[in-house]
């Protein structure tokens, strides 16, 4: 009995070093039709739209998101887990789906405030496509 309770206690503490230890994701799609950056900082996500339509159909996890927009910039989205990477080089971007560009256009720095920029491309492509990636830290 000793043994179960000794490998059960075990079992907790490998899966809350790995809930809070491993990687973080956050998985971001929507209709594009233009140029937008989505940035990442803490706990807040955002859109900066740069031309042509602003994005549309959008969720975050799979969970649908239709921001209030001032001017070009979306409201913030709160994310859970919040965008915290210990090491820059561990962010990895993986786009899922669009038909034009997808890629990090600034890292998080110190000088930044910890924001990652991701572009989304569709300017020159006829008409709108969906476009998704996955962000790994």
């Amino acid at each position: 009995m000793l043994g179960a309770g000794i490998l059960l206690a075990g079992g907790i503490i490998l899966l809350a070093v790995h809930l809070l230890a491993g990687p973080k994701t956050v998985t971001f799609k929507a209709f594009v039709d233009g140029v937008d950056v989505v940035k990442l900082s803490g706990k807040n996500l955002w859109i900066e739209h740069l031309y042509d339509q602003l994005p549309s159909r959008m969720s975050i996890n799979g969970k649908k998101w239709n921001p209030v927009w001032d001017k070009n910039t979306s409201a913030d989205y709160e994310l859970h887990p919040a965008f915290k990477p210990r090491n820059p080089e561990s962010i990895r971007l993986t786009k899922r789906t669009g038909c034009g560009a997808v890629f990090i256009m600034e890292e998080p720095t110190d000088e930044n405030g910890g924001t990652l920029a991701i572009k989304l491309d569709d300017g020159g492509f006829g008409g709108a496509d969906w476009y998704e990636f996955t962000v790994s830290w």
